[in-house]
Protein backbone atom coordinates (compact mmCIF):
# COMPACT_ATOMS: atom_id res chain seq x y z
CA UNK A 1 0.00 0.00 0.00
CA UNK A 2 1.33 3.42 -0.92
CA UNK A 3 1.84 6.10 1.69
CA UNK A 4 -1.11 8.26 2.59
CA UNK A 5 -1.07 11.52 0.71
CA UNK A 6 -1.12 14.68 2.83
CA UNK A 7 -3.70 17.03 1.43
CA UNK A 8 -2.81 20.62 0.76
CA UNK A 9 -4.18 23.14 3.29
CA UNK A 10 -5.49 26.22 1.57
CA UNK A 11 -4.84 29.67 2.92
CA UNK A 12 -8.59 30.37 3.28
CA UNK A 13 -9.07 27.23 5.36
CA UNK A 14 -6.09 28.09 7.52
CA UNK A 15 -7.47 31.61 8.13
CA UNK A 16 -10.89 30.20 9.08
CA UNK A 17 -9.38 27.77 11.57
CA UNK A 18 -7.16 30.49 12.98
CA UNK A 19 -10.20 32.77 13.46
CA UNK A 20 -11.76 30.13 15.71
CA UNK A 21 -8.67 30.11 17.95
CA UNK A 22 -6.91 27.01 16.59
CA UNK A 23 -4.08 26.34 14.16
CA UNK A 24 -4.61 24.11 11.14
CA UNK A 25 -0.99 22.92 11.09
CA UNK A 26 -0.25 22.67 14.83
CA UNK A 27 -3.09 21.19 17.02
CA UNK A 28 -1.42 22.44 20.21
CA UNK A 29 -1.18 26.02 19.02
CA UNK A 30 -3.83 28.58 20.11
CA UNK A 31 -4.54 32.04 18.64
CA UNK A 32 -6.51 34.98 20.04
CA UNK A 33 -10.15 34.90 18.96
CA UNK A 34 -11.18 38.12 17.21
CA UNK A 35 -14.84 38.91 16.56
CA UNK A 36 -14.84 41.90 14.20
CA UNK A 37 -18.62 42.35 14.36
CA UNK A 38 -18.63 42.76 18.13
CA UNK A 39 -15.60 45.02 17.90
CA UNK A 40 -17.43 47.22 15.40
CA UNK A 41 -20.50 47.38 17.62
CA UNK A 42 -18.38 48.38 20.58
CA UNK A 43 -16.46 50.96 18.52
CA UNK A 44 -19.72 52.32 17.13
CA UNK A 45 -20.44 53.80 20.54
CA UNK A 46 -17.26 55.84 20.24
CA UNK A 47 -16.54 58.95 18.19
CA UNK A 48 -18.08 59.53 14.81
CA UNK A 49 -14.71 58.97 13.12
CA UNK A 50 -14.56 55.41 14.41
CA UNK A 51 -18.04 54.43 13.18
CA UNK A 52 -18.28 52.43 9.97
CA UNK A 53 -21.42 52.12 7.81
CA UNK A 54 -22.10 48.49 8.79
CA UNK A 55 -22.05 49.27 12.51
CA UNK A 56 -24.29 52.31 12.05
CA UNK A 57 -26.87 50.27 10.14
CA UNK A 58 -26.82 47.55 12.79
CA UNK A 59 -27.34 50.07 15.62
CA UNK A 60 -30.21 51.82 13.81
CA UNK A 61 -32.00 48.51 13.21
CA UNK A 62 -31.67 47.46 16.82
CA UNK A 63 -32.75 50.85 18.14
CA UNK A 64 -35.86 50.73 15.99
CA UNK A 65 -36.94 47.19 16.93
CA UNK A 66 -35.75 46.70 20.49
CA UNK A 67 -35.38 50.20 21.79
CA UNK A 68 -31.62 50.07 22.11
CA UNK A 69 -31.70 46.98 24.29
CA UNK A 70 -29.88 44.25 22.40
CA UNK A 71 -26.64 46.18 22.06
CA UNK A 72 -26.70 46.84 25.79
CA UNK A 73 -27.05 43.13 26.36
CA UNK A 74 -24.04 42.52 24.14
CA UNK A 75 -22.00 45.06 26.08
CA UNK A 76 -23.28 43.49 29.35
CA UNK A 77 -22.10 40.09 28.12
CA UNK A 78 -18.68 41.62 27.55
CA UNK A 79 -18.66 42.93 31.10
CA UNK A 80 -19.76 39.67 32.74
CA UNK A 81 -17.41 37.48 30.78
CA UNK A 82 -14.55 39.87 31.49
CA UNK A 83 -15.08 39.84 35.25
CA UNK A 84 -13.11 36.91 36.78
CA UNK A 85 -15.12 34.27 38.62
CA UNK A 86 -18.63 35.07 37.27
CA UNK A 87 -18.61 32.89 34.15
CA UNK A 88 -15.29 31.04 34.32
CA UNK A 89 -12.03 31.16 36.15
CA UNK A 90 -9.60 31.51 33.31
CA UNK A 91 -6.58 31.29 35.63
CA UNK A 92 -7.80 27.88 36.85
CA UNK A 93 -8.42 26.77 33.27
CA UNK A 94 -4.92 27.77 32.26
CA UNK A 95 -3.40 25.80 35.15
CA UNK A 96 -5.40 22.63 34.55
CA UNK A 97 -5.28 22.56 30.75
CA UNK A 98 -2.41 21.37 28.59
CA UNK A 99 -3.31 23.91 25.91
CA UNK A 100 -2.55 27.62 26.01
CA UNK A 101 -5.25 29.96 27.24
CA UNK A 102 -7.63 31.29 24.61
CA UNK A 103 -7.54 35.07 24.82
CA UNK A 104 -10.31 37.37 23.66
CA UNK A 105 -9.57 40.78 22.22
CA UNK A 106 -12.19 42.69 24.20
CA UNK A 107 -12.07 45.44 26.75
CA UNK A 108 -11.52 44.44 30.39
CA UNK A 109 -14.34 45.62 32.67
CA UNK A 110 -14.24 46.07 36.42
CA UNK A 111 -16.99 44.94 38.78
CA UNK A 112 -18.34 48.49 39.17
CA UNK A 113 -18.43 48.89 35.42
CA UNK A 114 -20.33 45.62 35.10
CA UNK A 115 -22.93 46.78 37.65
CA UNK A 116 -23.27 50.05 35.76
CA UNK A 117 -23.81 48.14 32.53
CA UNK A 118 -26.56 46.06 34.15
CA UNK A 119 -28.29 49.22 35.42
CA UNK A 120 -27.97 50.87 32.02
CA UNK A 121 -29.46 47.81 30.29
CA UNK A 122 -32.79 48.30 32.09
CA UNK A 123 -35.17 49.94 29.58
CA UNK A 124 -36.80 53.27 30.24
CA UNK A 125 -40.38 52.42 31.24
CA UNK A 126 -41.49 55.93 30.29
CA UNK A 127 -40.94 55.04 26.66
CA UNK A 128 -44.42 54.75 24.98
CA UNK A 129 -43.23 51.62 23.20
CA UNK A 130 -43.25 49.78 26.55
CA UNK A 131 -46.90 50.57 27.43
CA UNK A 132 -48.40 47.65 25.44
CA UNK A 133 -45.80 45.32 26.90
CA UNK A 134 -46.57 46.36 30.48
CA UNK A 135 -50.34 46.07 29.92
CA UNK A 136 -49.86 42.58 28.46
CA UNK A 137 -47.73 41.55 31.44
CA UNK A 138 -50.33 42.80 33.94
CA UNK A 139 -53.13 41.02 32.06
CA UNK A 140 -51.12 37.78 31.97
CA UNK A 141 -50.48 38.00 35.73
CA UNK A 142 -54.21 38.44 36.43
CA UNK A 143 -55.09 35.46 34.24
CA UNK A 144 -52.43 33.31 35.95
CA UNK A 145 -53.77 34.24 39.39
CA UNK A 146 -57.32 33.34 38.38
CA UNK A 147 -56.21 29.97 37.02
CA UNK A 148 -54.20 29.23 40.15
CA UNK A 149 -57.20 30.01 42.36
CA UNK A 150 -59.54 27.86 40.28
CA UNK A 151 -57.41 24.80 39.58
CA UNK A 152 -54.59 24.68 42.09
CA UNK A 153 -56.65 25.64 45.09
CA UNK A 154 -54.74 28.75 46.11
CA UNK A 155 -56.89 30.95 48.31
CA UNK A 156 -56.11 34.41 49.66
CA UNK A 157 -55.31 34.57 53.34
CA UNK A 158 -58.27 35.83 55.39
CA UNK A 159 -57.87 39.08 57.20
CA UNK A 160 -56.89 38.53 60.79
CA UNK A 161 -58.68 40.55 63.46
CA UNK A 162 -56.58 41.18 66.54
CA UNK A 163 -59.46 40.78 68.93
CA UNK A 164 -58.82 38.89 72.13
CA UNK A 165 -61.30 35.99 72.56
CA UNK A 166 -63.54 36.06 75.61
CA UNK A 167 -62.61 32.47 76.45
CA UNK A 168 -59.44 30.54 75.63
CA UNK A 169 -59.90 28.35 72.60
CA UNK A 170 -59.02 24.74 73.35
CA UNK A 171 -56.60 22.99 71.05
CA UNK A 172 -58.20 20.78 68.45
CA UNK A 173 -58.01 17.06 69.16
CA UNK A 174 -59.10 16.01 65.70
CA UNK A 175 -56.54 13.81 63.94
CA UNK A 176 -56.95 13.17 60.21
CA UNK A 177 -57.64 9.55 59.34
CA UNK A 178 -54.46 9.36 57.28
CA UNK A 179 -52.38 10.52 60.27
CA UNK A 180 -53.81 8.04 62.77
CA UNK A 181 -51.48 5.11 63.55
CA UNK A 182 -52.58 1.77 62.22
CA UNK A 183 -53.52 -0.56 65.05
CA UNK A 184 -52.83 -4.21 64.27
CA UNK A 185 -55.11 -6.43 66.32
CA UNK A 186 -53.65 -9.61 67.76
CA UNK A 187 -55.33 -12.74 66.45
CA UNK A 188 -57.60 -14.37 69.01
CA UNK A 189 -56.94 -17.92 70.10
CA UNK A 190 -59.81 -20.37 70.45
CA UNK A 191 -59.54 -22.22 73.76
CA UNK A 192 -61.30 -24.98 75.67
CA UNK A 193 -60.48 -26.70 78.97
CA UNK A 194 -61.93 -29.36 81.22
CA UNK A 195 -61.06 -31.53 84.23
CA UNK A 196 -62.41 -34.93 85.39
CA UNK A 197 -62.12 -36.87 88.60
CA UNK A 198 -61.74 -40.17 86.81
CA UNK A 199 -62.58 -43.66 88.08
CA UNK A 200 -59.60 -44.33 90.34
CA UNK A 201 -59.37 -41.30 92.69
CA UNK A 202 -61.59 -40.15 95.50
CA UNK A 203 -60.80 -36.45 95.08
CA UNK A 204 -59.94 -34.29 92.08
CA UNK A 205 -56.71 -32.57 93.04
CA UNK A 206 -56.27 -30.92 89.64
CA UNK A 207 -57.16 -27.29 88.92
CA UNK A 208 -57.24 -25.18 85.76
CA UNK A 209 -57.90 -21.57 84.81
CA UNK A 210 -58.55 -19.82 81.48
CA UNK A 211 -57.69 -16.15 82.04
CA UNK A 212 -58.54 -13.32 79.62
CA UNK A 213 -55.80 -10.68 79.82
CA UNK A 214 -55.49 -7.15 78.40
CA UNK A 215 -54.32 -6.83 74.81
CA UNK A 216 -56.39 -9.75 73.46
CA UNK A 217 -54.20 -12.24 75.32
CA UNK A 218 -55.26 -15.49 77.00
CA UNK A 219 -53.54 -17.54 79.67
CA UNK A 220 -54.02 -21.29 80.29
CA UNK A 221 -53.10 -22.62 83.75
CA UNK A 222 -53.02 -26.29 84.72
CA UNK A 223 -52.04 -27.37 88.28
CA UNK A 224 -51.80 -30.96 89.56
CA UNK A 225 -51.76 -31.40 93.33
CA UNK A 226 -49.51 -34.18 94.56
CA UNK A 227 -51.70 -37.14 95.54
CA UNK A 228 -49.20 -38.61 97.97
CA UNK A 229 -49.16 -35.50 100.14
CA UNK A 230 -52.02 -34.08 102.16
CA UNK A 231 -53.52 -30.82 100.93
CA UNK A 232 -52.87 -31.41 97.24
CA UNK A 233 -56.28 -30.07 96.18
CA UNK A 234 -55.88 -26.91 98.29
CA UNK A 235 -52.39 -26.37 96.92
CA UNK A 236 -53.56 -26.73 93.29
CA UNK A 237 -56.54 -24.39 93.70
CA UNK A 238 -54.52 -21.79 95.62
CA UNK A 239 -51.63 -21.88 93.16
CA UNK A 240 -53.98 -21.56 90.16
CA UNK A 241 -55.61 -18.51 91.72
CA UNK A 242 -52.26 -16.98 92.63
CA UNK A 243 -50.87 -17.48 89.12
CA UNK A 244 -53.99 -16.01 87.52
CA UNK A 245 -53.84 -13.00 89.85
CA UNK A 246 -50.14 -12.46 89.18
CA UNK A 247 -50.60 -12.58 85.39
CA UNK A 248 -53.53 -10.16 85.52
CA UNK A 249 -51.64 -7.69 87.69
CA UNK A 250 -48.55 -7.88 85.47
CA UNK A 251 -50.44 -7.13 82.25
CA UNK A 252 -52.65 -4.46 83.78
CA UNK A 253 -49.62 -2.49 84.96
CA UNK A 254 -48.10 0.24 82.83
CA UNK A 255 -44.66 -1.33 83.07
CA UNK A 256 -43.12 -3.16 80.14
CA UNK A 257 -42.11 -6.53 81.57
CA UNK A 258 -40.35 -9.43 79.94
CA UNK A 259 -41.87 -12.91 80.08
CA UNK A 260 -39.20 -13.87 82.60
CA UNK A 261 -40.25 -10.99 84.86
CA UNK A 262 -43.93 -11.94 84.54
CA UNK A 263 -43.20 -15.56 85.40
CA UNK A 264 -41.04 -14.71 88.40
CA UNK A 265 -43.61 -12.32 89.87
CA UNK A 266 -46.56 -14.66 89.21
CA UNK A 267 -44.90 -17.76 90.65
CA UNK A 268 -43.68 -15.78 93.66
CA UNK A 269 -47.28 -14.69 94.30
CA UNK A 270 -48.54 -18.27 93.93
CA UNK A 271 -45.84 -19.65 96.25
CA UNK A 272 -46.61 -17.05 98.90
CA UNK A 273 -50.32 -17.86 98.68
CA UNK A 274 -49.73 -21.61 99.04
CA UNK A 275 -47.23 -21.08 101.84
CA UNK A 276 -49.83 -19.05 103.72
CA UNK A 277 -52.17 -22.06 103.69
CA UNK A 278 -50.88 -24.24 106.52
CA UNK A 279 -52.82 -27.27 105.33
CA UNK A 280 -51.77 -26.91 101.70
CA UNK A 281 -49.57 -29.54 100.12
CA UNK A 282 -47.58 -29.21 96.89
CA UNK A 283 -48.60 -28.87 93.25
CA UNK A 284 -47.15 -28.76 89.77
CA UNK A 285 -47.91 -25.86 87.47
CA UNK A 286 -48.11 -25.26 83.73
CA UNK A 287 -48.69 -21.69 82.54
CA UNK A 288 -49.18 -20.81 78.85
CA UNK A 289 -49.61 -17.26 77.53
CA UNK A 290 -51.29 -17.11 74.11
CA UNK A 291 -50.24 -13.75 72.67
CA UNK A 292 -51.12 -13.49 68.99
CA UNK A 293 -48.51 -15.35 66.98
CA UNK A 294 -46.35 -15.76 70.08
CA UNK A 295 -46.64 -18.49 72.68
CA UNK A 296 -44.90 -18.15 76.06
CA UNK A 297 -44.81 -20.95 78.60
CA UNK A 298 -43.50 -21.77 82.06
CA UNK A 299 -43.55 -25.26 83.58
CA UNK A 300 -42.76 -26.55 87.05
CA UNK A 301 -43.00 -30.26 87.86
CA UNK A 302 -44.43 -32.65 85.30
CA UNK A 303 -47.40 -33.06 82.98
CA UNK A 304 -47.20 -32.31 79.25
CA UNK A 305 -47.22 -29.32 76.93
CA UNK A 306 -47.45 -30.35 73.29
CA UNK A 307 -47.76 -28.45 70.03
CA UNK A 308 -49.18 -29.96 66.84
CA UNK A 309 -48.11 -27.80 63.92
CA UNK A 310 -50.18 -27.22 60.76
CA UNK A 311 -48.09 -29.76 58.85
CA UNK A 312 -48.88 -32.46 61.44
CA UNK A 313 -45.51 -32.40 63.20
CA UNK A 314 -45.65 -33.02 66.98
CA UNK A 315 -43.43 -31.08 69.38
CA UNK A 316 -43.29 -31.73 73.14
CA UNK A 317 -42.27 -28.55 74.95
CA UNK A 318 -42.21 -29.62 78.61
CA UNK A 319 -39.12 -31.09 80.25
CA UNK A 320 -40.31 -32.54 83.61
CA UNK A 321 -38.54 -31.87 86.89
CA UNK A 322 -37.63 -35.52 87.43
CA UNK A 323 -34.41 -37.19 88.48
CA UNK A 324 -32.85 -39.92 86.41
CA UNK A 325 -32.22 -42.08 89.48
CA UNK A 326 -35.75 -41.65 90.89
CA UNK A 327 -39.18 -43.01 89.86
CA UNK A 328 -41.26 -40.83 87.55
CA UNK A 329 -43.75 -40.03 90.31
CA UNK A 330 -41.04 -38.19 92.24
CA UNK A 331 -40.79 -34.54 91.23
CA UNK A 332 -37.96 -32.15 92.05
CA UNK A 333 -39.74 -28.87 91.25
CA UNK A 334 -43.12 -27.74 92.58
CA UNK A 335 -45.05 -25.02 94.42
CA UNK A 336 -45.27 -25.43 98.19
CA UNK A 337 -43.17 -26.64 101.16
CA UNK A 338 -40.60 -23.87 100.63
CA UNK A 339 -39.49 -25.19 97.23
CA UNK A 340 -37.60 -22.47 95.32
CA UNK A 341 -36.80 -24.35 92.09
CA UNK A 342 -37.47 -21.90 89.23
CA UNK A 343 -39.85 -22.86 86.42
CA UNK A 344 -38.57 -23.65 82.96
CA UNK A 345 -39.67 -21.03 80.47
CA UNK A 346 -39.72 -20.63 76.70
CA UNK A 347 -41.21 -18.74 73.77
CA UNK A 348 -42.36 -19.89 70.34
CA UNK A 349 -43.43 -18.20 67.16
CA UNK A 350 -46.71 -19.94 66.31
CA UNK A 351 -48.05 -20.56 62.82
CA UNK A 352 -51.78 -20.19 62.11
CA UNK A 353 -53.54 -23.54 62.25
CA UNK A 354 -51.43 -24.81 65.17
CA UNK A 355 -52.95 -26.76 68.09
CA UNK A 356 -51.68 -26.57 71.67
CA UNK A 357 -52.37 -29.12 74.43
CA UNK A 358 -51.54 -28.46 78.11
CA UNK A 359 -52.39 -31.33 80.49
CA UNK A 360 -51.69 -33.06 83.75
CA UNK A 361 -49.82 -36.37 83.78
CA UNK A 362 -53.10 -38.25 84.09
CA UNK A 363 -53.79 -37.31 80.43
CA UNK A 364 -50.35 -37.16 78.86
CA UNK A 365 -49.79 -40.91 79.17
CA UNK A 366 -52.98 -41.76 77.25
CA UNK A 367 -53.69 -38.91 74.79
CA UNK A 368 -53.21 -40.23 71.19
CA UNK A 369 -51.06 -37.44 69.73
CA UNK A 370 -50.41 -39.28 66.47
CA UNK A 371 -54.13 -39.81 65.88
CA UNK A 372 -54.85 -36.15 66.65
CA UNK A 373 -52.16 -35.03 64.18
CA UNK A 374 -53.62 -37.26 61.47
CA UNK A 375 -57.18 -36.02 62.08
CA UNK A 376 -56.27 -32.43 63.00
CA UNK A 377 -58.58 -30.81 60.41
CA UNK A 378 -61.65 -32.47 61.95
CA UNK A 379 -60.46 -31.53 65.45
CA UNK A 380 -59.95 -27.92 64.39
CA UNK A 381 -63.47 -27.71 62.99
CA UNK A 382 -64.86 -29.18 66.22
CA UNK A 383 -62.95 -26.61 68.27
CA UNK A 384 -64.27 -23.80 66.07
CA UNK A 385 -67.86 -24.97 66.44
CA UNK A 386 -69.61 -23.19 69.35
CA UNK A 387 -70.82 -25.48 72.11
CA UNK A 388 -68.44 -28.32 71.27
CA UNK A 389 -66.62 -29.25 74.48
CA UNK A 390 -63.62 -30.76 72.75
CA UNK A 391 -61.41 -31.02 75.86
CA UNK A 392 -64.10 -32.87 77.81
CA UNK A 393 -64.71 -35.10 74.77
CA UNK A 394 -61.09 -36.28 74.90
CA UNK A 395 -61.23 -36.76 78.67
CA UNK A 396 -64.41 -38.83 78.42
CA UNK A 397 -62.75 -41.19 75.95
CA UNK A 398 -59.68 -41.56 78.17
CA UNK A 399 -61.82 -42.08 81.25
CA UNK A 400 -63.81 -44.86 79.58
CA UNK A 401 -60.78 -46.69 78.14
CA UNK A 402 -60.12 -50.12 79.69
CA UNK A 403 -57.51 -52.83 79.38
CA UNK A 404 -58.95 -55.43 76.94
CA UNK A 405 -57.43 -58.30 78.93
CA UNK A 406 -58.20 -57.31 82.52
CA UNK A 407 -60.98 -54.78 82.05
CA UNK A 408 -59.20 -52.30 84.37
CA UNK A 409 -59.28 -48.62 83.64
CA UNK A 410 -56.22 -47.39 81.80
CA UNK A 411 -56.01 -44.01 83.56
CA UNK A 412 -54.45 -43.79 87.02
CA UNK A 413 -55.04 -40.20 88.11
CA UNK A 414 -57.24 -37.14 87.78
CA UNK A 415 -57.37 -35.73 84.27
CA UNK A 416 -57.12 -32.08 83.20
CA UNK A 417 -56.73 -30.84 79.61
CA UNK A 418 -56.56 -27.31 78.10
CA UNK A 419 -56.54 -26.80 74.31
CA UNK A 420 -55.64 -23.74 72.24
CA UNK A 421 -56.02 -23.10 68.49
CA UNK A 422 -54.53 -20.21 66.54
CA UNK A 423 -56.96 -19.92 63.59
CA UNK A 424 -55.98 -18.95 60.10
CA UNK A 425 -56.84 -15.38 59.07
CA UNK A 426 -60.31 -14.76 57.66
CA UNK A 427 -60.55 -15.75 54.03
CA UNK A 428 -58.34 -18.85 54.19
CA UNK A 429 -59.98 -22.06 53.10
CA UNK A 430 -59.12 -24.09 56.16
CA UNK A 431 -56.97 -24.27 59.29
CA UNK A 432 -55.46 -27.63 58.68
Amino acid sequence: MSDLQKYHISAAHERGVRASGFDARDPDQRHPVVNPVLDRVALARGSAKQQDPRAKALIRAKDKVLGRTRDRVIILAFAISSYPGIIANRAFAAETSSHPEIRRTQPEWSLLEAIGAVWASIPDLRDPAWVPILLSAILAALIAAALAQSYIGVRPMPRQHHRAPSKPTPASTHVPASAKPRIIKRPSWRTDASSRLGKVRQENQDAFRVVDLPGNRTALIVCDGAGGVEGGKLAAETAADGLASGLTKAFESELTLSWKDVVESSFARARDAVQAQKEAGITTAIVVLLDGHSLHFATLGDGALTMIWPDGMIQHLLAPHHRRDQPSNVIAGYIGHDCSVPPRIGTLRVEPGSLLFAMSDGVSDLLPFDGIADDRETIIQMLKTPGTELADHFLAQIEAARDPDTGAYLHHDNMTLAIGLLPNPEGDRDDG
